[in-house]
C-alpha cells in the first residue's frame, strides 16, 4: 500500500521513468535467465551476429582527406574546392633540405660552406627510385620551369658556379645585390632561403646561420580509397630522405648538420604515431587483464578461485563488439578516420569496467539458487 501510495504522489515524469526502470530491470533479468538456461546458445548467436555485421568491414573506407573530415559536406568552400580540382592541376609536391653550422658562431656565407651546399645539392639531384620495375630520376619527377628542374635556394642566384662563390668577398657581393634570380629567371629573396641572417651598420647582410633548399617535384596524385596517392613520388621521396639520412649518419659534412623534409614526411610521422598507439593498445588489453585478474579473483580459494578465462572472455567480448560496431557503420556507408583510432581504448576501458560490475553483481546473488536464476538477479 505504501509503494503504491508513493507511486501516486509521483509527477507524470517521474512515474514514467520509473516505469521506464522497472521495464529495463525486468527485461535485463529475463535476459539473464535465457541466457542461463541456453549458454551455447547464446554465444552461438552472439558469434553469428558478429561475423555477419563484422561482414560489413568488407566496406570500410579510410578518410585522410582533411577538407571531408573538418569541412561541412554542403558548403560552397566543397564546391569551389571540387571545381579547382576538375579544371586546374594540383599543387607541387616538395623536398626541402636544411644546412646549418654545428657550431653555434659558425656562418654559411663562406666559400667551405657553399662547397657542402653545392655537394649535397648534387647528391640529391641522382638520387632515383625504382617503383613497378621503372626506373625514375631526380629529372624525370622534378617539377619543371620551362627546360630546368623548379629550385629555390640560395646556389640558384650563383647558377650553382663554383667560380662565383670562391671568396667570401664575391658571396656577399652576389647575396646583397638589388635584383637576385634563379637560373629559371624568377626573382628570389634571399631572406625566404637563408636564416639567422645577421646585418652591419648598413643594412648590408654579412652572415647567416642556415640554409634551406626547396626541390619542387610533379604532384601526380589520384583519389583512392578516401585519399590522394601518388605511389611513384612517394617512393623517390623515401629514397631522397633515406639518402639525406645516410648522408647525415655518417657525418658526410663535418661541422655542418644537415636536417630533411618532403611531402610524405607528414604522413610518415602520423603513420608512427599510429603504429605506437597500436602498442600502446596492445599493452594496455595486458595491462587492463592483469588488473582485472587481480581485482576479481578470489585468492582466497586458491587456484579455484583465478578468473583468469572470464577476463580474457570480457576483453575478447570488447574486441567482438568492436568488429561489430565498425562493420555496421562500414556498411552503413560511414567512413573510418584517424579520430577513431582512440575508440578500442575507450570501449576497452568500458568493457572492463562493465566486467567488474557485472562480476561483483553475481558474486553477491545466492550461491544456492541456480545459475539462471543468479544470471536473473545480476543483470
Amino acid at each position: 500500500m505504501e509503494a503504491k501510495k508513493e507511486m501516486q504522489e509521483l509527477t507524470f515524469i517521474e512515474k514514467s521513468a520509473a516505469n521506464i526502470s522497472e521495464s529495463l530491470r525486468e527485461g535485463f533479468g529475463h535476459l539473464g535467465y535465457a541466457v542461463g538456461l541456453r549458454p551455447w546458445h547464446t554465444i552461438a548467436g552472439a558469434l553469428f551476429c558478429v561475423f555477419a555485421l563484422g561482414a560489413g568491414l568488407s566496406q570500410l573506407t579510410v578518410e585522410n582527406r582533411g577538407d571531408k573530415l573538418w569541412v561541412p559536406t554542403d558548403t560552397q568552400a566543397q564546391d569551389d574546392k571540387s571545381y579547382v580540382e576538375d579544371y586546374y592541376a594540383r599543387s607541387a609536391r616538395i623536398a626541402i633540405s636544411v644546412v646549418h653550422p654545428t657550431n653555434d658562431d659558425g656562418d654559411l656565407l663562406t666559400p667551405e660552406a657553399f662547397d657542402v651546399l653545392y655537394k649535397l645539392h648534387q647528391e640529391i639531384i641522382v638520387v632515383e627510385t625504382t617503383h613497378d620495375g621503372t626506373l625514375y630520376t631526380y629529372n624525370d619527377l622534378c617539377e619543371r620551369r620551362g627546360a630546368n628542374c623548379s629550385v629555390r635556394g640560395i646556389l640558384e642566384i650563383f647558377e650553382y658556379n663554383e667560380t662565383k662563390w670562391d671568396t667570401r668577398e664575391k658571396i656577399l657581393a652576389v647575396v646583397n645585390g638589388d635584383d637576385t634570380r634563379t637560373t629559371a629567371g624568377d626573382r628570389l629573396d634571399v631572406e625566404q632561403v637563408l636564416g639567422g641572417l645577421t646585418y652591419d651598420s648598413s643594412d648590408k647582410i654579412i652572415g647567416a646561420k642556415a640554409s634551406e633548399s626547396f626541390y619542387f617535384m610533379q604532384n601526380n596524385e589520384e583519389k583512392k580509397d578516401g585519399g590522394f596517392e601518388d605511389p611513384v613520388e612517394d617512393a623517390w621521396e623515401q629514397a631522397y630522405l633515406d639518402r639525406l639520412l645516410e648522408l647525415k649518419d655518417a657525418n658526410t659534412y663535418p661541422n655542418y648538420e644537415l636536417e630533411r623534409f618532403a611531402s610524405r614526411s607528414f604522413s610518415d610521422e602520423f603513420g608512427s604515431a599510429i603504429r605506437a598507439d597500436l602498442v600502446m593498445l596492445q599493452l594496455a588489453i595486458f595491462v587492463n587483464i592483469v588488473y582485472a585478474v587481480t581485482m576479481t579473483s578470489k585468492w582466497s580459494r586458491g587456484r579455484l578461485g583465478v578468473r583468469c578465462l572470464l577476463v580474457v572472455s570480457s576483453v575478447l567480448s570488447v574486441g567482438l563488439a568492436i568488429v561489430s560496431s565498425y562493420g555496421l557503420l562500414s556498411a552503413c556507408g560511414l567512413f573510418y578516420s584517424p579520430l577513431m583510432g582512440v575508440l578500442p581504448f575507450l570501449m576497452l576501458g568500458i568493457g572492463i569496467d562493465d566486467a567488474f560490475v557485472l562480476i561483483h553483481q553475481f558474486d553477491m546473488t545466492d550461491p544456492g539458487q541456480s545459475t539462471p536464476d543468479r544470471l536473473k538477479v545480476m543483470l
